[in-house]
């Protein structure tokens, strides 16, 4: 499973899934634009910042459609797999975390410096899309 590192201001932020266009999609609805992702093992697959525009030819250049079809053509359930994955923390945090006896709730709460919740808000439109179904 591909580890990708949410880049933002605040908190630092992972995921897991194995889909690059998926892992976009999920970055862009999650961040408005604000967040940029790379891959932690280095491999060179990013999705950069689209704070002032830009996804279309991103999307364009990387999967020969816009966001807008990526995100209509994607299963849903394939992002919300990937937005439930979201942990707070770097990657080496993620083995650290699936290696203790924590809950998600306690590693969480323990680690939140920001007022950027990001890893609710994740969790939050994941259940968005699994009840939109497909």
């Amino acid at each position: 499973m591909t580890v990708w590192t949410i880049e933002n201001p605040s908190d630092p932020y992972t995921f897991e899934g194995d889909n690059y266009e998926a892992a976009c999609v999920a970055n862009c609805i999650l961040g408005h634009g604000a967040t940029s992702l790379k891959d932690a093992s280095e491999e060179d697959l990013d999705c950069p910042l689209f704070l002032f525009g830009g996804h279309d030819i991103f999307f364009q250049e990387k999967f020969n459609k816009s966001f807008e079809e990526s995100l209509q053509q994607m299963p849903k359930p394939e992002i919300a797999k990937i937005l439930n994955s979201i942990l707070i923390g770097e990657p080496c945090d993620r083995e650290v975390f699936e290696c203790s006896s924590f809950t998600w709730e306690e590693w969480h709460d323990a680690r939140l410096t920001s007022c950027n919740d990001m890893d609710r808000k994740a969790k939050a439109l994941a259940q968005t899309l699994l009840d939109l179904g497909e």
